[in-house]
C-alpha cells in the first residue's frame, strides 16, 4: 500500500490491496492476484503495470504512454485511410474480423472479402464468427491493425469503449453487397465521405403509454445534452443494447417538437420498436459527414 503505480495510461497511489478471498493485504508478491484501489480511471485488460519512484516519474510515464496510444490510434487502418496507407507503403495487407448474426453468413462474407485481394493489397480474415462484437474481438483488431465488419451484429458497450480508445474501425451493415462495395472503394480510394457518430444526449424511460393500436410512447426525462426528432438512438437495458434505430415522434405534452433539452420531460416513440421498459436508457446520436483527409 502507498506505492505510486502506472497501469497503461492510468495512474494513482495504491490505497488498498485485496487478495482473491477479499482479505485486505499490505503487499503482493509475484504471481499473487490482487484487487488494487487507487487508480484515477479503469485500465484495460493487458495494460502493463509499473511501480514508480515519485510523482515526476509517474507523470512522465503516463505522458509517454498516452503519446504511444495516440500514435497507435493515428496509424490504425480505417476504410478511409486504407488507400493512402497502401499508396505510401505503410500497409501491404488488410486484416479483417467478420461478425454476423449466423455463422454461415460470417463465412460467406469472409470468402467474399478475401477475393478482393489484388497485387496492391492482401485481404486476410483473422476471425469469422457469429454473435455480437465483443471486447475480445476489438482487442484482436487493435493488436493486429484490423477492421471489424459487422453484419446484423451489435457491438457490446465495453467493446465500443475499447474500440474508441484504440481507434479501431467498426463497420456495421444490413446488406451484404455493401460490405464488398465499401472495401473495393476503400482499396481504390473512392470511398464516400467519413460518417462519424456525434452524441447528442441521453434520457431515461420513466413511464410507458399505449396509445391506439400498436403505438407505444416512452415517457422520458432527458438527463444529458438534448434529444432531437429523427435522430439515431440506441436503447440499453442493464448495460446491453436492445435497439438501434431512429426516433419516430418526439413530443412535449401533446405538441410535436424538434428537440428537448436536458432536465425536461418528453414523450417519444421509435421506428418499428415497442418492446421498451421503464428504466431503459436512450442514447441519441447524429451522423456527421466529412470528406476524406479533413
Amino acid at each position: 500500500e502507498g506505492d505510486l503505480i502506472v497501469v497503461g495510461s492510468t495512474s494513482g497511489r495504491v490505497r488498498a490491496l485485496f487478495d482473491d478471498r477479499g482479505n485486505r493485504v499490505k503487499a503482493a508478491g509475484p504471481s499473487m492476484p490482487v484487487e488494487v484501489l487507487g487508480l484515477d480511471s479503469v485500465p484495460q485488460a493487458g495494460d502493463p503495470f509499473r511501480v514508480v519512484e515519485d510523482m515526476q516519474e509517474m507523470k512522465e510515464t503516463v505522458e509517454d504512454r498516452q503519446e504511444s496510444v495516440g500514435a497507435m490510434r493515428q496509424h490504425h487502418v480505417t476504410l478511409e485511410s486504407l488507400h493512402d496507407m497502401l499508396e505510401s507503403g505503410e500497409v501491404k495487407e488488410l486484416n479483417v474480423i467478420v461478425k454476423a448474426d449466423v455463422q454461415g453468413t460470417a463465412e460467406a462474407i469472409a470468402d467474399s472479402v478475401v477475393k478482393l485481394s489484388d497485387e496492391n493489397v492482401q485481404v486476410r480474415v483473422l476471425r469469422a464468427a457469429s454473435g455480437n462484437i465483443s471486447e475480445n474481438d476489438v482487442n484482436l483488431a487493435a493488436s493486429s491493425n484490423a477492421i471489424v465488419l459487422a453484419f446484423n451484429a451489435q457491438t457490446d458497450p465495453n467493446a465500443r469503449t475499447v474500440a474508441d480508445a484504440n481507434g479501431v474501425d467498426i463497420r456495421s451493415y444490413s446488406i451484404i453487397y455493401q460490405i464488398t462495395e465499401d472495401l473495393t472503394k476503400a482499396i481504390q480510394g473512392l470511398l464516400e465521405p467519413i460518417r462519424e457518430e456525434v452524441k447528442l444526449g441521453s434520457a431515461e424511460i420513466r413511464q410507458i403509454f399505449k396509445v391506439g393500436k400498436g403505438t407505444v410512447i416512452a415517457g422520458c426525462m432527458v438527463q444529458e445534452g438534448k434529444i432531437q426528432r429523427g435522430c439515431i438512438v440506441r436503447i440499453e437495458r442493464d448495460g446491453q443494447q436492445i435497439y438501434d434505430g431512429k426516433i419516430d415522434t418526439l413530443k412535449r405534452f401533446k405538441d410535436d417538437v424538434k428537440e428537448v433539452a436536458q432536465g425536461f420531460e418528453c414523450g417519444m416513440s421509435f421506428e418499428k420498436f415497442t418492446a421498451i421498459e421503464e428504466g431503459d436508457k436512450v442514447h441519441a446520436y447524429i451522423i456527421k459527414e466529412t470528406k476524406r483527409g479533413e
